[in-house]
Parts: structure tokens; C-alpha cells; sequence
């Protein structure tokens, strides 16, 4: 499989699993196994123990989605690039015969996979409103808006500590991330974890309500490809302008 990842090709070296389990069960994607992962760990598991396994990182399932349009090639495009390269072709072959034959693994997969999806579905009501949209669903209260005017007369290094004396705790984060952007009031460790936070929305691989690092190069490399056949250089040197900058931020939030 080829796939995009800021901007860049990686090869994924994959194969199916067992036929009557190798689709999505909720979203009828194509489910297809990472050959760099050994599979004899995972063949035992129970299904609560594969779906703590599904969450670690590198992931040994991919999604093959016919609405991205993905790009198969021949198996010998992977075994030429890391780490595929440095695996014996013998003990890739056992791996993809064990994963496409065993059909008790792949069923446990599948039903890992069905209960991943409908708890993520039971909770989304929660999960899916961004601190900036719950602005929308309770009000601050009477005390917390006295509180606010006194906030924004006072210095950087004060408003940190007055924080404290807020009661919602959505207006504490909203003003750590305020000063997080506009001095170095905050102590180190809220630094720290202002920084990870904003890392783990910019840098998601997911498809978010925000636009991510990711989502960016894609659609650079989409315009790029159209302005390059256009010969448009005006417009080229503007898109190489943007994705500097974007590559700027995802260095600087790459390590939070």
C-alpha cells in the first residue's frame, strides 16, 4: 500500500486477513495486516487484550478505504524499502500464510473491531465537542464573568495565578492557552502540557473537525500537482511559502 503521511510516500508491505473476516465489520473497509509486526504474539490473544494491542504504535492493521482512492502496488515495491528489506522474504511469506488462513484470529479481530466502533459511537456525543464548540452548551457563571474583566487588566504572570479562582474549568484552559501564546508566564510543566495538547490536535492522523498537519500537506500536494501543470510559478512560490511555514510548526509541536 501506498500511503501519504505529511506530505511524504510510505510503502506498507500488507497482507489480508482470513476472507470471511478481512472487511470492517460497521464500516466495510478492507482490514489488512502489517507484515513488519510478528504475528505469533497476537494469535492467543483474547479480543479485550487485541484491542489494547490495536491502540499501540507501529499499528499492525491497516485500513484499505475504496473511498480514498488507495494505491496498491505489487508486493515487491515493499520489500525493497525499510523495514520490510531487512526481514527474510521466507518469514514474510509465514507470516502473510498464518494471517490469511487463520480464520479464529481474524474473527477476533473483526469483533475487536465491531466493539471499538460501537463504543466510540455510544460516547461521541462527548468526545466530539471541542472545547470551542462546549462554549455553546453551558453558560460561565455569574461569578466566573465578574472574575473576567479583573483577568484581562491584569499582567501575564498574574493571570496565571488568578486562574485559580475560576470555577469552570473550560475558562482555566482557555486562559492557559492564552498566555501560552502570548508570553512565557506559564510554569514549565503547564508549558509542557498546553504544548502536548496543541500536538495532539495539529499532528492527528485522523480525519478531525480541524485542519491538521497532515490534512495540509495533502491538499498542498494537491494543488501543487495543478499549478505545476499549469505552470502557474506565482502560485507555486506561495504554496512553498505555506508548507515552510506549516513545516516550522510541525517541528516545533513534533516532540511535545
Amino acid at each position: 500500500m501506498n500511503e501519504y503521511f505529511y506530505g511524504k510516500s510510505r510503502l506498507y508491505l500488507c497482507c489480508p486477513l482470513h476472507p470471511d473476516f478481512s472487511v470492517h465489520p460497521i464500516y466495510n473497509w478492507s482490514i489488512v495486516y502489517d507484515l513488519r509486526n510478528d504475528v505469533k504474539p497476537l494469535l492467543n490473544l483474547s479480543i479485550s487484550e487485541l484491542k489494547k494491542e490495536m491502540k499501540k504504535s507501529p499499528k499492525f492493521l491497516r485500513t484499505v478505504r475504496t473511498n480514498k482512492a488507495p494505491v496498491i502496488l505489487h508486493s515487491d515495491y515493499g520489500m525493497k524499502v525499510e523495514p520490510y528489506n531487512a526481514i527474510k522474504l521466507s518469514q514474510l511469506k509465514e507470516r502473510a500464510e498464518v494471517i490469511n488462513n487463520n480464520k479464529q484470529f481474524a474473527e477476533r479481530i473483526s469483533t475487536a473491531l465491531r466493539e471499538e466502533a460501537e463504543e466510540k459511537k455510544a460516547t461521541s456525543s462527548q468526545e466530539d465537542i471541542t472545547p470551542e464548540e462546549s462554549i455553546y452548551i453551558k453558560f460561565t457563571s455569574a461569578r466566573d464573568n465578574a472574575l473576567m474583566p479583573k483577568w484581562h487588566e491584569t499582567s501575564w504572570k498574574d493571570k496565571f495565578l488568578l486562574l485559580n479562582k475560576f470555577e469552570d474549568e473550560r475558562l482555566v484552559n482557555f486562559g492557559k492557552k492564552i498566555i501560552y501564546q502570548n508570553s512565557a508566564a506559564l510554569p514549565e510543566s503547564e508549558h509542557k502540557k498546553v504544548k502536548r495538547s496543541i500536538a495532539e490536535r495539529i499532528l492527528s492522523e485522523n480525519k478531525e473537525k480541524w485542519w491538521t498537519v497532515k490534512e495540509f500537506y495533502n491538499e498542498c500536494d494537491y494543488h501543487r500537482s495543478k499549478f505545476e501543470d499549469q505552470n502557474d510559478q506565482e502560485k507555486l512560490k506561495f504554496l512553498d511559502e505555506l508548507n515552510a511555514y506549516v513545516e516550522g510548526i510541525e517541528k516545533k509541536y513534533q516532540n511535545a
